[in-house]
């Protein structure tokens, strides 16, 4: 049915513009050749024209309500779909569930649901989420990505992989650009966190050292967003520093937000602020 919607609205839309044109020609035609003179008042052309305009007004119309209909078919199917998903524990071998339990299962069909109708996936643990970051830098290569962090994140590039990953993302042309959070002017001024990154300074990232202590809250946002607003990351820490919770959300309000927090940041004329390479 979608297919159908589909090659409807593009037989109208290709429509248009040929019928637009045959239109506007006979009428110039008609004009040229004073065609219209052979009827009385010229009270033909007036009609012309408005049957003309009703006609290519009603396709665009029809158009408009096709493309509607066909985003409520879509949605149906895909909620058809992920209801057909709940009933798939009923036909897992019993050891395994016996083993696993049916919440197993249950958590895997909520995250299917999320990604769906929310446009994000959580990670719910480091290891996993290193993984994800360096498979995002290889399918986003060339990409700048824009961090807004804790100064204590800094650790995470002394994993060896992640140090690899990112490496060999910035080779190939992707660019980072971090904006790190001082909990206080004192953390601010020490140097031992951005020495971290001097593998990473080396190779021309750039990054500000802001003090945190008088941000709103939402510019304090953990998060890890692509400059073209693909992707984002969603992240807290535990105390230590380490990455505690993560969402992968591609959800374009969100991530517009994300954006503006890191470019009032970047681009602010703050008090404290120092630069880096």
């Amino acid at each position: 049915m979608c297919d159908i919607m589909r090659f409807s609205e593009e037989w109208i839309e290709n429509l248009l513009l040929p019928l637009t044109a045959a239109i506007t020609l006979l009428l110039d035609l008609a004009d040229t050749f004073n065609w219209f003179n052979f009827f009385p008042n010229g009270g033909t052309s007036t009609l012309i024209l408005l049957l003309s305009a009703m006609t290519i007004s009603t396709l665009a119309i029809i158009q408009r309500q096709l493309i509607k209909l066909r985003e409520q078919l879509q949605r149906l199917q895909t909620q058809k779909r992920l209801e057909s998903l709940e009933r798939i524990p009923e036909e897992i071998d019993p050891a395994l569930r016996s083993v696993l339990q049916d919440g197993y299962f249950q958590e895997i069909i909520e995250f299917l649901h999320e990604a769906v109708n929310e446009g994000q996936s959580p990670v719910h643990d480091e290891t996993r989420f290193r993984y994800y970051f360096a498979n995002m830098l290889k399918n986003y290569a060339r990409c700048t990505f824009l961090f807004i962090c804790p100064m204590s994140f800094c650790s995470f590039w002394q994993d060896p992989s992640t140090e690899r990953a990112t490496n060999s993302f910035l080779r190939t042309g992707g660019k980072l650009k971090l904006v790190l959070i001082a909990q206080d002017a004192q953390e601010m001024a020490s140097s031992t966190a951005p020495l971290t990154l001097k593998s990473l300074q080396q190779q021309n990232v750039q990054y500000y050292v802001v003090n945190g202590v008088s941000l709103p809250a939402d510019l304090k946002k953990f998060c890890i967003v692509e400059h073209g607003g693909k992707v984002a990351w969603e992240l807290t820490r535990t105390s230590g520093g380490n990455v505690e919770e993560s969402t992968l959300t591609a959800d374009k309000r969100k991530i517009s937000a994300h954006i503006r927090a890191f470019e009032k940041l970047w681009d602010g004329d703050l008090q404290q602020k120092r630069k880096g390479i």
